[in-house]
């Protein structure tokens, strides 16, 4: 199984904490979800459809 390299965001507060942390349960802290009142989404462009040949 090929593992997915994860992701966080960090609020900017946190940075230092974040970067110099050596408490892994500070840096474990860190890994939570994104709050949803901060996300936004919009519908996905399609890409235009090549025309069959004839």
């Amino acid at each position: 199984m090929k593992e997915e390299p994860d992701f966080a965001i960090v609020p900017r507060a946190e940075w230092d904490d974040w970067l110099t942390g050596r408490d892994p349960e500070l840096v474990r802290s860190f890994m939570r979800p994104y709050p949803p009142e901060f996300m936004d989404a919009e519908p996905a462009l399609r890409a235009p459809r090549a025309k069959a040949a004839e």
